[in-house]
């Protein structure tokens, strides 16, 4: 009695494994894997935030148009971007076309991101102005974005005016970002500004 059970069973299980029901499972499977990579690929993919990814090191001049008229005040907005890393300072080189624009002792504003400017220099004859933010004894350093400085240029004749940071990559007598940890120079760019006076 049980020898034929253990047949039976043996009997049918061998019936279960035709080629027919294998092909079904097969089938079965190949459309449950089809169903999951349309799932995987219409979904999201997470990028890591913007904050994560490293900036550059940059001084930006910015206005708030790019046409003025003669006699009109042209703000211009100097912006430091330290990315990621601690700040002790930074020294701007500013040269301006002193044939279009004019700047006098009280064209700058200082910014809020050090405590300190220890020079504010234009030099009205050559066109070029010098500032510089620090620390100071204060030792509060700078990390990220903001506002280093406001130079308020009066547009005195027609033309294009090329105002260009002066900067160049490891001299320290130019433009400068100055690390608070290593003391180094770590300005990798600036972004210019060419404005006209109609």
């Amino acid at each position: 009695m049980d020898n034929q059970n253990k047949t039976g069973l043996k009997f049918s299980f061998k019936n279960l494994l035709t080629p027919k029901i294998i092909f079904i499972i097969l089938g079965v499977i190949i459309v449950l894997e089809v169903i999951y990579a349309i799932v995987t690929l219409r979904s999201p993919v997470s990028l890591p935030p913007e904050s994560i990814l490293p900036r550059e090191v940059a001084l930006m001049l910015s206005s708030s148009k790019s046409q003025y008229k003669i006699g009109e005040v042209v703000p211009v907005l100097v912006q430091v971007d330290t990315g990621s890393r601690e700040t002790d300072g930074v020294d701007l080189v500013l040269n301006f076309d002193p044939k279009v624009l004019e700047a006098s002792q009280g064209a700058i504003v200082k910014g809020a991101i050090y405590p300190e400017y220890p020079q504010m220099k234009i030099d009205a004859k050559i066109g070029q102005i010098q500032i510089s933010g620090i620390s100071g004894l204060q030792g509060r350093l700078f990390q990220g974005q903001g506002n280093f400085a406001t130079i308020n240029f009066k547009a005195k004749a027609r033309g294009d005016a090329n105002l260009i940071i002066g900067f160049s990559p490891g001299k320290t007598d130019d433009s400068n970002v100055v690390e608070a940890l290593s003391g180094n120079d770590i300005l990798e760019n600036v972004s210019n500004l060419t404005l006209t006076v109609q």
